[in-house]
């Protein structure tokens, strides 16, 4: 009988060590549950945060691209006005330089107007093209004469005869003095 007391003490021997180490994988597995668990909340929690940061970067770019696409927008407005513009100038230096290379072509044509005789708008545009030259050259010719330069230097460089240079001081003189005295 003795056998069987050491066999029933072997056994539940055997079962107090195996439910310890039933017990450890248990415990073991659950901690691993409660782990994965845990993790599994922190990729939610990641992932939601992620979401929202790309719906925020997408609203964001959407923004962008609206703004971009007005700019373009007013800047393209604003270049076809430009070369509207542009264009419309260009016509109008054309037809001015046209008018000026006509004017300064045309000989001077006697007047045919007798002292009561208003003149034709041709004749003025033509006195007042042939006004607006003499004063430019009368206005270069005494920028030259600051300069230092001599008649015969102011001659050269305007492509003018010395005499007429000197005519043109000559005239000058009594203005120059007048202004001198007042």
């Amino acid at each position: 009988m003795d056998q069987p007391h050491y066999l029933l003490l072997g056994a539940g021997v055997l079962i107090v060590i195996l439910s310890f180490l039933l017990k450890k994988p248990a415990q073991a597995e659950s901690d691993a549950t409660q782990h994965l668990a845990q993790k599994q909340v922190d990729l939610t929690g990641m992932e939601q945060t992620l979401k929202r940061f790309v719906k925020q970067v997408k609203q964001e770019n959407e923004q962008v691209m609206t703004s971009v696409r007005h700019d373009q927008e007013r800047l393209q407005s604003e270049l076809s006005q430009m070369h509207t513009r542009v264009a419309a100038l260009e016509e109008e230096l054309s037809r001015v330089s046209g008018k000026l290379t006509s004017l300064s072509t045309v000989p001077a044509q006697p007047q045919h107007t007798t002292p009561n005789q208003e003149p034709t708008a041709d004749e003025r545009v033509h006195n007042h093209a042939d006004t607006l030259l003499l004063k430019e050259r009368y206005r270069r010719v005494f920028e030259l004469k600051k300069e230092g330069l001599d008649i015969a230097e102011i001659a050269k460089r305007l492509g003018a005869g010395r005499g007429e240079i000197e005519l043109i001081f000559s005239l000058a003189e009594p203005l120059q003095g007048g202004q001198n005295n007042g």
